[in-house]
């Protein structure tokens, strides 16, 4: 358990270093009654002795407010399946991204179903944007992808970072305006790739998921009109929201551990990068 106290005060200084306000304690879960109870209680026993020193060091903790120690579900409510993804970057070969995050859905579905239809977290880097066609495909399940630009799909096209923060750029050439106009028809080959059959155009996952983000209110106000963080990702060429966390209807998240303001990834210069942690934090 003091491990986990201690990469609790870790995260929690992290988010002090990055200017990230959070007052209420971290909650901390534990499957053993037994030691919940030794740490909350200052009596100890005879078979309790070789762990006095971290005893104290937790029951400091809880006492001061920085960590929340509860008792885990029963054990047969504590299944879950999670799932992680990086999606391709390029935004171009949209058939290719929705194809991958398809994939992922559909292989989740059957294991969860193989498990006993445990709940399902899709966590990762889906290299598409909340206003996008593949974040309407997670949310609702479905999509119709001769509605959509096969290069427009993950919406990363228009969160350049100066036209995100507003600022003039250079005026286009006449070919790409004109390219920006058209769009691109679907080849068969490339709705198969996209929807896992080229006889149909519409793609389906049967997971009901819902955004993390877009559940849990915001504590800071790094959140766009959706709930969704306005970036989590920074560099030369994009300044927008890529990572998600989706859950199914089975779960219910609580809090989620919040973005930094853009204000702060301009200061880095990008996202990621290295952050200054002290030596004295390594020891907490």
């Amino acid at each position: 358990m003091v491990h986990g106290v201690c990469e609790a005060i870790l995260i929690k200084r992290l988010r002090e270093e990055l200017k990230i306000k959070y007052e209420a304690p971290i909650q901390l879960h534990y499957d053993n009654q037994s030691t919940i109870s030794i740490a909350h209680n200052p009596v100890h026993h005879d078979r309790t002795k070789h762990v006095e020193v971290d005893h104290h060091f937790i029951k400091e903790k809880i006492d001061g407010g920085v960590i929340k120690i509860e008792q885990m579900c029963k054990d047969a409510s504590r299944r879950l399946l999670i799932g992680n993804i990086h999606v391709l970057y390029n935004p171009s070969p949209g058939d290719v991204k929705l194809g991958q995050i398809h994939f992922l859905s559909s292989r989740a579905h059957v294991l969860s179903e193989k498990w006993g239809n445990v709940p399902v977290l899709l966590t990762g880097d889906f290299n598409s944007t909340p206003q996008s066609a593949i974040y309407k495909f997670m949310s609702s399940s479905e999509l119709n992808v001769k509605l959509y630009d096969r290069r427009e799909l993950s919406g990363q096209r228009s969160c350049h970072p100066a036209q995100v923060l507003g600022v003039k750029q250079e005026i286009s050439s006449p070919l790409s305006l004109i390219d920006g106009l058209l769009k691109t028809s679907w080849k068969d080959e490339e709705i198969k790739v996209a929807t896992g059959n080229s006889e149909g155009h519409v793609v389906v996952h049967s997971l009901n998921l819902n955004s993390s983000y877009a559940t849990v209110k915001s504590y800071t106000g790094t959140r766009e009109p959706n709930g969704e963080p306005l970036a989590t990702s920074y560099h030369s060429k994009f300044l927008g929201t890529v990572d998600y966390i989706w859950y199914s209807d089975d779960l219910l998240p609580t809090r989620v551990l919040d973005t930094v303001s853009v204000d702060i990834l301009m200061t880095t210069g990008g996202l990621p990068c290295q952050v200054r942690i002290h030596k004295e934090n390594h020891a907490a």
